[in-house]
This record gives C-alpha cells, sequence and structure tokens, in this order.
C-alpha cells in the first residue's frame, strides 16, 4: 500500500481513561514537587542536590505514569483501520497490511467487557492465515466488525470461547478449529504468556 493511506470507512484510536488519569497524576505529582521547591527558594539558590533529587523523581514518576499513556498516544496517531471496497486494510506501528475480501473467511471479536481488556484483538482469518487486529480504545469497534462482515459475506456465527466469530457460510467448523487454537475456550490448553509474545510479535 505504500505510505498512503487506503480510501474507506476510517476507523481510528482513542485513549484510555487510565491513560489520562495517570497524565494528570504525573502533572499534579510535578506540580507538588516543583511547588515545594519554589516555596523553599529561588530556583537561582537551588543546591546541585536538589535539582539531582528533582530530577530523578521526576525520573521515576515518568518511568511509572508514563509508558501506558505513550502507548495509546503512538495507537492514536498511527494505528488505523479502513474497510474499503477492494479489501481489508490496518495499520500499526509500522505499514499498512491488507488483505482482499475473497480472502477472508472469518472476523471474530471478543464481548466489550471493562473487566477483560487484556485481548481485545479482532481476529481475522483468512484460507491460508490467522492475523490480529489491534482492538484496545479501537472507535466504533463493533461497527467495523459489522462492516467487515457484510462486505466479506460472513453471514454464519460461532462461539468460540468469548470470542464470537462471523464466519463465510459453511466453515463454522473449520473456523472454530483453528480459533480454539487462539483463543481461550475454557477447555485448558491455552497459554496467557504465548498471548503476550505473540501481542510483542505482531504489533
Amino acid at each position: 500500500m505504500g505510505a498512503e493511506e487506503p480510501t474507506g470507512r476510517v476507523f481510528g484510536y482513542g485513549i484510555s481513561r487510565a491513560s489520562w488519569v495517570m497524565l494528570g497524576l504525573l502533572a499534579l505529582g510535578m506540580a507538588v514537587i516543583s511547588g515545594q521547591r519554589l516555596l523553599l527558594g529561588r530556583p537561582g539558590t537551588w543546591s546541585e542536590e536538589s535539582v539531582m533529587a528533582l530530577a530523578l523523581i521526576a525520573l521515576v514518576l515518568g518511568g511509572v505514569l508514563l509508558p501506558v499513556p505513550l502507548l495509546d498516544l503512538g495507537w492514536w496517531l498511527r494505528g488505523r483501520v479502513v474497510v474499503a471496497d477492494n479489501g481489508l486494510h490496518w495499520r500499526a506501528w509500522g505499514a499498512w497490511r491488507s488483505i482482499p475480501w475473497t480472502e477472508i473467511i472469518a472476523i471474530g471479536q471478543p464481548p466489550t467487557n471493562p473487566e477483560r481488556s487484556e485481548d481485545t484483538r479482532l481476529h481475522v482469518l483468512t484460507a491460508e492465515g490467522y492475523e490480529f487486529i489491534y482492538g484496545y480504545q479501537l472507535r466504533e469497534r463493533a461497527e467495523a466488525v459489522e462492516l467487515i462482515a457484510s462486505w466479506a459475506n460472513l453471514p454464519e456465527r460461532e462461539q468460540v470461547g468469548r470470542y464470537l466469530f462471523r464466519c463465510r457460510a459453511g466453515t463454522s467448523e473449520r473456523v472454530a478449529a483453528r480459533a480454539a487454537e487462539h483463543v481461550d475456550t475454557g477447555q485448558g490448553g491455552y497459554d496467557p504468556w504465548d498471548f503476550w509474545a505473540m501481542r510483542a510479535r505482531r504489533f
């Protein structure tokens, strides 16, 4: 696809409430620390030890409170899912990925549940492969799934664990068997650490 964004219905990502809270706590913490230092003396009178202490506190606060907001900001700036007439397109941190509609045999998504946000990816099954689209804070995710199901002609529904898969006619059993290797079916055999390893590789 090159560097150009595909033309179609574009779904972007938002920034989570947790990220805003962390940014607020960071700003509040820095304001309190800076205020205390200003009350104790003008910046020109600060000792080298005071400056180093302030820098160390800022580094610790930033290290604790900045990673998640920075990740969210990265997805907000870079992440896109585009439903176009020639196929499904998405971009994470890198280049665009594309799959023609004729190659998609199923799309799966977990139910919306704020208490289970560790795996919100969209699962995309093709004739030969299995792809993931980052789903956390994807705006209007349910509408995106409906559009994908419509364009790819996926009329059947198959429940696999907590995921609902929209499947091409006559493929439900095959989709369930393949999807069971990637989602928690509640019957054992699922390794949560392998999920995090796959997430690091694929995103």
